[in-house]
């Protein structure tokens, strides 16, 4: 693996100089308020490479900050949500629900003898 890491690094070490003799030429590079530079095609080339790829890289790591920040919040809102659930499957069920709530003489909600008859069903109210 080691060997072939290096022909991969010799390679570009290739390229790079093949590159830089091929484009030797000086250019002349304006910025703005009137200022020139005459360096190397090459040179100028790669400047803009290296800033490109600093620029993206800014991108990137902006992007990587938000996400991080969003899943910190999601994984403390996780750990609530679960502490949350441990509390309530500590707390002991009810052996039968209360359905008679609207009811405090704990009367049925459906008087079964109509229900028997083939009548609606209805709230009792006897």
């Amino acid at each position: 693996m080691t060997a072939l890491k290096m022909l991969a690094g010799l390679a570009i070490i290739v390229v790079l100089v093949s590159f830089t003799v091929m484009n030797g030429n000086e250019v002349t590079v304006s910025w703005y308020f009137g200022q020139s530079y005459n360096v190397s095609l090459w040179l100028a080339l790669i400047v803009s490479f290296v800033a490109g790829a600093l620029l993206v890289s800014l991108g990137f790591a902006l992007s990587l900050f938000r996400l991080g920040w969003a899943n910190r919040r999601l994984m403390a809102h996780n750990k609530k949500l679960e502490n949350d659930l441990a509390e309530i499957s500590k707390a002991p069920l009810p052996e039968e629900p209360d359905i008679y709530l609207h009811n405090k003489d704990k009367k049925p909600a459906v008087d079964s003898r109509k229900e028997s008859r083939g009548e609606p069903l209805l709230l009792s109210s006897k």
